[in-house]
């Protein structure tokens, strides 16, 4: 059974003096939320939860670009943002949700710090949002970069340690 299918989801937060991570299987995806909660850390942000409904919104995404060697936030044969996270998270409460894209960053901090520094990509920053998933994929013209940021009110998310 598919992690993006599950009908209770993962979900993991940080503790307050260090970023921590969900207990997934990828070292990628937990070196990737840590970068970017590290980042939100210095710029006075909440860390952000993984959320695995989240995480798979963002995969599926990500193959889809890397499959298709295009840099896009929608396919036309995608659905909307909300409803794909809808869908995924077998919930409708999320009160925002947003996604960032990228190509060609050779490490996580260079995807980080230019998402924390271009004006349209800013939502990394935005301290609205609480649990984000990640993907990252290295086929093709890649690395491609996903990330899928959602705003989810009244949850109870379970800290784990990211990897020293």
């Amino acid at each position: 059974m598919r992690a993006s299918t599950l009908a209770i989801t993962l979900l993991a937060t940080v503790a307050a003096l260090a970023p921590s991570i969900a207990a997934d299987d990828s070292i990628e995806v937990k070196q990737l939320l840590c970068a970017i909660n590290k980042y939100r850390k210095q710029n006075n942000r909440p860390f952000l939860a993984f959320y695995s409904g989240l995480n798979g919104v963002a995969q599926t995404h990500n193959n889809l670009m890397a499959a298709r060697n295009q840099l896009k936030w929608q396919f036309d044969d995608e659905a909307p943002l909300y409803d794909r996270i809808k869908d995924a998270t077998k919930t409708d409460a999320w009160r925002a949700t947003a996604q960032l894209v990228a190509r060609g960053y050779a490490s996580d901090d260079d995807f980080v710090k230019t998402m924390a520094s271009d004006a349209g990509t800013k939502d990394i920053f935005n301290g609205n949002f609480t649990h984000v998933g990640v993907a990252r994929n290295s086929t093709g013209q890649g690395p491609w970069w996903t990330q899928t940021l959602g705003y989810l009110a009244d949850t109870q998310p379970t800290t784990v340690e990211c990897p020293q």
